[in-house]
């Protein structure tokens, strides 16, 4: 949703995007050279889609994909104005930066039941649906990650609550290029957003997972409400 609108503002989010599938239905708009990039990289050292443990994800990149990283960047500042979307880019950050020293990131957060809750309802990470505490924990160490860069970056990165961005997402946007200088125009989001595809709000089994993982739900939630404290918008 997010990276199709900054698409239409003129940013260049990749020539070729993970295609739509039950999951979900509009597509996810992530670029396949990133995406594959950091599936490889992940299954590589031995991790799953979704890592769980801080420790296992190593500072530093084997050389064959730091080859890799490279030959793509080599493609993608060719353009003058470009990006990607891929929620494991958190997980290697600083990498990232140290490739692109003026990188600008952007970054959205959300509750985390919201997101163990879209995930069981998407069904297709059946490590997920078999055991949704791999969600709390996978939440906690991307955004954990977040916002530790965010703490030593804050000039280069906006950070915000996706619910918070889609109750006034014209104004948030414009805060977003103000901060970062970039010079494009606040678009329509109404041509992005379809309010019956992302749900928000309390649902049952938003309770089940509150009762069903006290502990991992509270974690997440110091970490969320500390996210909230420092986000740029509103």
């Amino acid at each position: 949703m997010v990276a199709d609108y900054l698409r239409q503002c003129g940013i260049d989010m990749g020539e070729t995007l993970w295609p739509a599938d039950v999951g979900n239905p509009r597509g996810y708009h992530e670029d396949v050279d990133f995406l594959r990039f950091h599936q490889e990289l992940l299954a590589s050292l031995g991790l799953s889609t979704f890592p769980t443990n801080d420790m296992h994800v190593p500072g530093q990149i084997p050389d064959d994909f730091l080859l890799k990283a490279r030959e793509i960047l080599r493609k993608k500042m060719q353009r003058p104005l470009w990006g990607w979307k891929d929620c494991r880019t958190s997980l290697f950050l600083e990498f990232w930066q140290g490739m692109i020293p003026q990188m600008n990131a952007l970054f959205l957060f959300r509750h985390p039941i919201s997101v163990v809750d879209s995930l069981l309802r998407r069904g297709t990470d059946p490590s997920i649906t078999q055991h949704p505490v791999l969600g709390f924990e996978s939440w906690w160490l991307h955004n954990q990650r977040i916002l530790r860069f965010y703490r030593t970056n804050e000039e280069r990165c906006f950070l915000v609550d996706i619910d918070d961005l889609v109750r006034s997402p014209t104004m948030a946007f414009r805060r977003l290029f103000s901060k970062l200088n970039i010079d494009l125009l606040a678009q329509d989001f109404g041509t992005v957003y379809e309010p019956a595809a992302f749900k928000q709000g309390k649902s049952a089994r938003h309770i089940y997972l509150m009762l069903r993982y006290p502990l991992h739900t509270l974690r997440c939630l110091r970490l969320y409400h500390g996210m909230r404290e420092l986000a740029d918008w509103p």
